[in-house]
Order: structure tokens, then sequence, then C-alpha cells
């Protein structure tokens, strides 16, 4: 279950250029008076959309607008010299949990599968708030009904619906029939981790030591929100490509690293550190790979849209000790070589028909790795173009913005997933202005070692 908001301005172009200033709303009794009283506002007493009449409604910066050269990376980095440090932090889970969150489902929305089965519910849920100056939109849904790139094609159906170009909005596949229901009966060679696959013991085993932490170590998964700016990611890079090249057996061409490589492997190392006791513990990194490209045209027509789920899990195994002694760009590195090795054809047909038999005699397709494993999933929201999609049609004030597009300014992602300490899940995304954006849930007990190693790599 997945909640995923956008905020877009709508009046004000001011908002345009100061991307990102998510805050605790606040109202101004008197907007021309010079000493301004401001009185705090629960968001549930906020109408859904604010009048003229109405007060009138101002933003708090609690976040920088842009980024400066030579700032690090941090948890919603704010003005300097407004808080300190330990104020800062306490804020954020102020904003995340009792402000946004609010804004983004009603107290009744679904959480699970059972609700939408047993609940008169539309698995795609929309919810719109309107503000003077800002709209938060927001999209609710199961990961059952489609992944990324098919929100992406919803969305772009949707602008252009707004633009009038509904002539232009491709009939769906898959909609009477299964694309994919051929997908793993043809493999002609063996998955590379297919030795990795957990036998039944090994399941009996993951599953006795997952109840019991479930039962006797509850654990506070909240959401956590990092941003890495523009110039941050450019250090970041540089020395990726210094550690690979200062290795023994580094290569006469540096290879070629993404984006999301490098902050898979920074954000991995993170959790490495303060989820793992153990040195020898395995964690298995699971990048997720879009199918979409790979089986086009076999499987799938590039003309129309595949609104559903086209993804595969790629396992990268490793010991908490290497995640924790090996340098940013070797774990990096480590994970190109996963996808390069995993993301051909034969390997996708040879994974689906693994699991294929595993789902036939298990009930649940093969699950890679150990009894003993913690599991970290990472996934590329990048390529859904989120701050693409143009919404102008929808301004109110047409004078604003004649001829501009109006896309998002900010997105956010809220998941709701059972209590289970043994994965943790995070999504990485990119805004206009070229700063990335970490979603992840991580215990509120490891909160501290995580600020504590970030301020320490500043």
């Amino acid at each position: 279950m997945s909640h995923f908001s956008v905020d877009r301005s709508r009046s004000n172009q001011k908002y345009l250029r100061n991307r990102h200033r998510l805050t605790r709303f606040k109202t101004e009794v008197d907007n021309n008076s010079s000493d301004v009283e401001q009185l705090e506002v629960e968001f549930r007493h906020l109408p859904a959309c604010l009048r003229e009449q109405d007060l009138v409604l101002a933003i708090n910066g609690a976040m920088a607008g842009s980024f400066a050269l030579g700032e690090r990376a941090g948890f919603w980095q704010i003005e300097k010299g407004e808080q300190g440090v330990a104020e800062m932090f306490e804020e954020v889970e102020t904003y995340l949990e009792n402000d946004f969150i609010p804004l983004m489902r009603g107290k009744d929305d679904p959480e699970s599968l059972q609700d939408y089965l047993h609940t008169d519910r539309p698995m795609l849920g929309l919810r719109v708030i309107s503000f003077k100056d800002a709209t938060l939109v927001t999209l609710s849904c199961s990961h059952l009904l489609f992944d990324g790139l098919g929100r992406k094609a919803v969305m772009a159906a949707w602008s252009s619906v707004l633009h009038g170009r509904e002539e232009k909005i491709m009939d769906l596949q898959g909609v009477f029939e299964d694309p994919l229901a051929r997908l793993g009966t043809q493999a002609e060679v063996r998955y590379k981790h297919e030795l990795r696959v957990m036998g039944l013991r090994q399941l009996v085993m993951f599953g006795i030591r997952a109840l019991l932490r479930r039962t006797f170590f509850k654990s506070d998964v909240k959401d956590y929100v990092v941003c890495v700016p523009d110039f941050h990611m450019g250090k970041l890079r540089r020395s990726a490509i210094e550690d690979i090249a200062n290795t023994s057996n580094a290569p006469a061409v540096a290879p070629f690293l993404s984006d999301s490589d490098i902050l898979c492997a920074w954000w991995s190392r993170y959790l490495a550190s303060c989820t793992s006791k153990k040195a020898t513990d395995t964690f298995v990194i699971n990048t997720l790979l879009g199918l979409r490209k790979i089986l086009t045209p076999e499987l799938l027509r590039p003309e129309n849209p595949y609104v559903s789920n086209a993804i595969m899990m790629m396992p990268t195994f490793v010991t908490a000790a290497e995640l924790r002694t090996k340098s940013l760009g070797e774990v990096a590195l480590s994970l190109r070589q996963t996808i390069e090795q995993l993301s051909t054809r034969a390997q996708v047909e040879a994974r689906f028909s693994l699991d294929r038999a595993w789902q036939q005699r298990t009930g649940h397709p093969a699950l890679y790795g150990d009894p003993w494993m913690r599991m970290v999933i990472c996934t590329n929201w990048i390529k859904s173009k989120i701050y693409d999609v143009d919404f102008s049609p929808a301004l109110l004030d047409k004078k604003s913005s004649d001829s501009d597009a109006v896309c998002p300014t900010y997105t956010q992602l809220h998941a709701i997933v059972q209590d289970f300490d043994l994965i943790n899940g995070f999504a990485i995304s990119k805004d206009a202005d070229n700063n990335y954006w970490i979603y992840s849930q991580l215990d509120t007990k490891h909160r501290s070692k995580v600020e504590q190693m970030l301020f320490e790599e500043a």
C-alpha cells in the first residue's frame, strides 16, 4: 500500500522557483501588519479549498528553496541559523508524521489488501487539497495495481485529457489478456543465482526468525526523507570513481556508474552500519529492473502502455562487513555488475522460470539468500519522470502562466507496510533542479546513528 503525492504551484510563480518548500502551514492574522502574529492551525481544521475571504495562508520556510555550492546532503535542509541541529531533526519527524501525511490520506483509507477486498474502495484513489498558491495531489494504490512506469502512463494520459488531446491516449494492453503469461516458460540457460534459492528448511527457519522478531522485538518504522543536493551528488560520484581507480585490480577504462548505483550503494552502507550487529550477516541488495524495454516487442507492444507491474529484482549478495569496509565505489560497481549480468533477456527468462517452479511447489516465488539475511530493496523513480507531467490547463490563474508548463515541484512517497524489520526499502527520485531525494523507512532506534554518520561525512 503506497501513497504518492505531488506538490504543484498554481497562482504564484515564486513557488515555482522555491521548490520543495514543504513545511508547516500557519495562518497570518494581518497581512499588512509589520508585527505579524502567527497561529498554529491543525490540518484537519483546514477547508479543502481556501477562499479569498479566508485568512491568508502563509508558509513558514523550514527548508531552503535551493542549495548553495558546498552544502552537504541532509535531512530536509533548513536555512542556516534558523534552528539547532537537534531541534531540526525533532521538527522533521513532526512534519512527516503530523503535518504532511494527514494531507495525503484520510483515516479510513485502505491500508492493506484486506481493506480493498472487504470494503467498496477503488484500487486507485485520488485526493486533492488546494491552497491559494499550491495544490497537493495524492494518488493512493496497492502496488498490485501498477509499478512506477505504469503510474507514469496513467499520469501522462491524465495530462493529455487536461490539454484536450484525448486522441493521443493509446489503448491499454493487458486488459483482457496477460501479455506476460508466457514469461518464464522457455528458459534456455540457468539463472545465475539458482544455487542461492532458499530450500524449504531454510524458509522455515527464516519464517520462525521473522515471527520471533515481530513478536518480541517490535520496531517503530517511520518515513525518512534525505535530500542529496546536486553539488553533493557530484562529490559522491567523484569519490566513487576515485575509489575504483585506486583498487588493486582497477580497470584500464573507468566503468560506467549511474547516479542510482552510487546512491543505492551509499544508502545501503548506512543501513548496514545501523541494522546489522554481526559482520558475517548477509545483505541482499535488490535493485528493481523495469522489464518493458527488455520484453518489447516479443511480449509487449511498444505503442500501447502496459499499466501493471513489469519489474524484477536483481540481488547483489554482500556481507555486513563488506558493506562497512569496502569503499563507496566498490559497492556501487558491484551493483552495476549485477545489473549487467542479470538484465539480459536470457537471465530474465531463467529467473521467471525458476520463480514459476517454486510458485507451483510452495505457493510463492523463490526467495534468494539465507535464513539470517537482511534484505534491501532499492527502486529508481527517476525514469518515471514525474516532474515532467504538465498540469497547466488546471491552473486557475491563467495570467501567471500563459504558456509555461506547470509541473510538480516536489514529490513524496509514503508506504504502508507490515511491521517487518528484516527488509529495508527505499526509493530514489530526482527533481527538476537536479537534487536527488531518497525516500526510506527506518526504525526510529537507528535514527540517531544515521544522522551522526551523515554529519561526520559532511
